[in-house]
């Protein structure tokens, strides 16, 4: 098998002007994948959401089966931010999540082990005995037990729920019957634009 070996000598290689390098030192680039069970919602609101946890860079990969029909699962790729406070350095998106009345789950490399139920991190779903509401995000209580106000999961404000939220569209909103509709037809299966 041949090598390649880099020739400093050589300036301006036009072949090598087409790759991106990422360094094996930054760890803290990842690919995530997110599952939204309503596929109405928008990638600008996915992208808001991640948002508070990770920084997002450009570009989203619509996942496709064998027959190129949209599976409903989108690719973002990501770079954690520093914690300090957690086991490895880094802030972690949560893994089951609402925006609004739409659930979703995200997974990616590295990601720490979560429960479903309550979102801690260290235990299985199986293992635990906790409840956290879907309304206010607290442990201990489920949501039609809350007492506490009601949060927008997008910028955490009393003043409005997640569907009124003016920071990004959660829904498309693209139709001829006027605002606040759901688009009439699906999204198309095979396009990944």
């Amino acid at each position: 098998p041949e090598i390649c070996r880099f020739q400093p000598s050589k300036q301006g290689l036009p072949e090598l002007r087409r790759y991106m390098v990422t360094p094996l030192y930054r760890n803290d680039y990842r690919i995530l994948t997110i599952h939204m069970y309503n596929p109405w919602v928008t990638e600008e609101t996915i992208r808001y959401f991640l948002g508070r946890y990770v920084t997002v860079l450009p570009g989203v990969r619509k996942i496709q089966d064998g027959l190129g029909i949209w599976t409903g699962k989108r690719q973002f790729r990501i770079k954690l931010s520093a914690d300090m406070n957690s086991e490895d350095g880094y802030c972690h998106p949560p893994a089951v999540f609402s925006i609004g009345a739409d659930r979703g789950f995200l997974v990616y490399a590295g990601q720490p082990q979560a429960c479903r139920k309550c979102g801690s991190v260290g235990h299985n779903a199986e293992q635990c005995d906790q409840v956290r509401c879907r309304s206010c995000g607290k442990l201990g209580h489920i949501t039609r037990d809350c007492k506490e106000p009601r949060r927008c999961h997008l910028c955490d404000s009393e003043e409005h729920m997640a569907r009124d939220c003016t920071k990004p569209r959660p829904y498309s909103t693209e139709t001829d019957s006027g605002e606040g509709a759901r688009p009439q037809e699906p999204p198309p299966a095979g396009n990944t634009d």
